[in-house]
């Protein structure tokens, strides 16, 4: 069980949380399997608040799985996903898979469940296979465009947005 609290009133400089960095080096893979992940923010001055971020503090440059977990992030400004993150920047392709999961958005009316964008070099996979995704934002986001493009197979997965017509 993980649980990262950021509360008001602590630090003023607090914008950006990463509950998991899960980023994998070349040719590596990284796992998380059977945990309960729980990040949470109350922070007014935090903006990005995601349980699971792949790239950004460190190049996704390998494989990650995400299997059969409980994942919710709760709290955080417009920019909180539960998972997210870049595309990779390295010189090979990257992919993540995502399966078995109960991942869930809550506490503010705004967010993703999963969220992946690219970031210019090379192409991404992400594999959604039986999860059940509840959000009080957007479900799963994302977006790409040449040179580089996201790839997403979405099989037997379970989506329910709170936004009214949201994705």
């Amino acid at each position: 069980y993980i649980e990262i609290a950021v509360v008001s009133g602590v630090d003023p400089n607090v914008l950006n949380l990463y509950g998991i960095v899960a980023s994998a080096c070349p040719g590596g893979v990284s796992v998380l399997r059977c945990n309960d992940i729980y990040v949470r923010s109350t922070a007014p001055q935090s903006f990005v608040v995601d349980a699971i971020e792949y790239g950004n503090l460190a190049g996704h440059l390998g494989k990650g799985v995400i299997d059969s977990n409980r994942i919710c992030q709760d709290g955080g400004g417009g920019a909180t996903a539960v998972i997210a993150g870049y595309g990779t920047c390295g010189p090979t392709p990257a992919s993540v898979l995502i399966k078995n999961n109960i991942i869930e958005k809550s506490g503010f009316s705004g967010g993703e469940g999963i969220e992946f964008y690219g970031c210019g070099m090379t192409d991404m996979d992400i594999t959604l296979t039986n999860n059940t995704i509840l959000t009080s934002g957007e479900g799963i986001a994302g977006y790409e465009g040449p040179p580089s493009v996201l790839h997403w197979k979405l099989t037997n997965n379970i989506v329910f947005s709170m936004k009214n017509g949201g994705n």
